[in-house]
């Protein structure tokens, strides 16, 4: 219980994940944030423990039976959806039908995610892919705007380098970029939705992506996970955040470094050690 007078300023009290300048923060997530006047000049707040907090073993343990249990269902029940994706796939772009590439996830450690392939390998004069927003087929912008080249990232789920909810897999070379607090988002398992998914998606800035992201790796509990999940499926009918080609014209996450001079964005290949040459 903090008791504050007219005199106080509210934000020297905020605990970092309570307080109200965190994008978008919905009473009944992490820490419930309750406030009500009282006696005149007088603020209460109750701030209630979290919910199965994410440094507890039993919160692993959950989060890790949820993610089992709704892979195993997705890939069972969605077994239709994810033929017909890939035989759209097969049909319009030729094989492969899936694209598998190396992502840091839990701890900066390097798997490979698995993906419906959206773009052609087509490479300019110089033998350099092109850039992916030309390289992204009709197919493949429709199946990337519903977000079903996820559906291939259950298999990730399943075999524990994925959860369902957590920041989502950035690139490799995204790495060295990181301030100490965005490095944060390694600190939890990549997830196929996340807090940033539900708040803005691809319309995000990368500061603000990368701000929920680090959020909620310092606040996750089993509650916030049910209720980001809840969610997610209203944000995908409603489209909030989607943009053309799903990010597919998104700038190159750069952090402190500044952009290359004449560089924005270099092509994302399946061998990340070509990309930029």
């Amino acid at each position: 219980i903090l008791i504050l007078t007219r005199h106080d300023r509210a934000s020297r009290f905020y605990d970092r994940g309570v307080g109200c300048d965190q994008p978008r923060l919905h009473s009944g997530l992490t820490h419930e944030l309750r406030c009500r006047r009282s006696m005149g000049s007088r603020f209460r707040r109750q701030i209630p423990s979290p919910v199965v907090p994410n440094s507890s073993f039993s919160y692993r343990l959950l989060k890790r039976g949820l993610d089992f249990t709704a892979a195993s269902l997705g890939l069972a029940l969605g077994l239709p959806v994810i033929a017909a994706v890939a035989t759209a796939v097969r049909v319009s772009m030729g094989s492969p039908v899936f694209y598998r590439h190396v992502r840091p996830g839990l701890n900066e450690k390097l798997f490979k995610l698995w993906k419906f392939r959206t773009m052609s390998n087509e490479r300019g004069p110089d033998g350099a892919l092109l850039p992916d927003a030309l390289r992204l087929a009709p197919v493949g912008r429709f199946i990337r705007e519903n977000s079903l080249d996820e559906l291939p990232q259950l298999i990730n789920v399943l075999t524990g380098d994925m959860s369902l909810v957590g920041p989502r897999p950035l690139l490799v070379r995204y790495l060295p970029r990181y301030s100490e607090q965005q490095k944060k988002r390694h600190d939890v398992k990549p997830g196929i939705t996340g807090w940033a998914q539900v708040n803005g998606r691809n319309a995000l800035d990368w500061d603000s992506r990368l701000q929920h992201d680090s959020w909620y790796a310092e606040n996750c509990s089993l509650w916030l996970d049910l209720r980001i999940l809840a969610v997610t499926p209203l944000r995908l009918l409603s489209r909030t955040g989607v943009l053309a080609g799903a990010g597919a014209e998104l700038d190159e996450f750069w952090g402190n470094q500044g952009v290359p001079m004449g560089v924005r964005a270099f092509p994302v290949e399946e061998d990340e050690s070509l990309a930029g040459r």
